[in-house]
């Protein structure tokens, strides 16, 4: 998660990780958004228009980072 907020692409940290698709990585980051932050947060992101999963993890991830 850290990675995407600091503006690293999926696809270069899944394959850092051996992985050719960038799939494992934004599951990852929403699963970790949606423990922290709660299921609404993310849905009600994700159902605005340009809102994708990379974009979602950048504007919820710092915040949820922080939340321990």
């Amino acid at each position: 998660m850290q990675r995407l907020v600091n503006g690293e692409t999926a696809i270069e940290i899944a394959k850092s990780f051996g992985y050719r698709s960038p799939a494992p990585v934004m599951d990852a980051a929403r699963d970790l958004i949606v423990t922290k932050l709660g299921a609404e947060r993310y849905l009600a992101l994700a159902d605005q228009p340009g809102m994708g999963y990379v974009r979602i993890a950048r504007v919820l991830g710092k915040e949820a980072l922080k939340k321990d």
